[in-house]
C-alpha cells in the first residue's frame, strides 16, 4: 500500500484503502493512510473539476457535467467544490436537466463557503425555475438576489429578469 502512495497511483490509494484499514495498524500508519488518501481524493478531485472545466470550455456539456461529478464525488469540501457545484449546475441547465440543478444551486445560493459564487448561484437558481415555469418562485428569487447583492456586477441582469417576469404576469 505504500508502494502505491510513494508512486502516485491515487485511485488504487483510494480503492485499496478499506482493505488496509482491517490490518491491525499503529495510530501513526493509520493516519499517515489516512492523510494519504485523503491527498489522493483532494488531487482527482481537483484534476477531474479542470478537465470538467476544459469540457465545458469546449461546449461538450454532457462530459463536463460528468466530470464536475466526478470532482464532487471525490471531495465535496474541497476549497473548489463551491465552484464546481455552480458549473455543474450550468451544464445541467445546457443539457435541460434544471431539475437537478435547482437543488444545487439552491443550497449554493442560501450557503456557500465562497460568497463570489452566491450571487452567480442566485441568479441562476432564478433563470432555472423560469426555464420550468416556475414564475413565482423565479421572481421571489430574483427580489431576494436584488436585495442581498445590489452592488452585484449581475444586478441589471437580475432587474431586467424581473422586469420581463413582471410583464408575463
Amino acid at each position: 500500500f505504500y508502494e502505491l502512495i510513494r508512486t502516485g497511483r491515487r485511485s488504487e490509494v483510494i480503492e485499496g484503502f478499506a482493505k488496509v484499514r482491517e490490518l491491525p495498524l499503529s495510530r501513526a500508519e493509520l493516519a499517515m493512510f489516512t492523510d494519504a488518501v485523503e491527498q489522493a481524493r483532494s488531487e482527482l478531485s481537483v484534476e477531474a473539476y479542470q478537465i470538467g472545466l476544459e469540457h465545458a470550455r469546449a461546449g461538450r456539456a454532457g462530459e463536463a457535467a460528468t466530470a464536475l461529478e466526478q470532482a464532487l464525488k471525490f471531495s465535496s469540501d474541497g476549497a473548489h467544490a463551491p465552484s464546481a457545484k455552480l458549473e455543474l449546475a450550468r451544464m445541467l441547465r445546457r443539457l435541460s436537466r434544471q431539475k437537478e440543478a435547482i437543488p444545487i444551486l439552491s443550497q449554493l445560493s442560501e450557503s456557500s463557503p465562497n460568497p463570489e459564487v452566491t450571487d452567480d448561484a442566485t441568479l441562476l437558481l432564478a433563470e432555472c425555475l423560469i426555464d420550468i415555469q416556475a414564475y413565482n418562485d423565479a421572481k421571489a428569487t430574483l427580489r431576494t438576489f436584488i436585495r442581498r447583492f445590489p452592488k452585484s456586477p449581475l444586478i441589471n441582469d437580475a432587474r431586467m429578469a424581473l422586469a420581463d417576469l413582471n410583464l408575463k404576469k
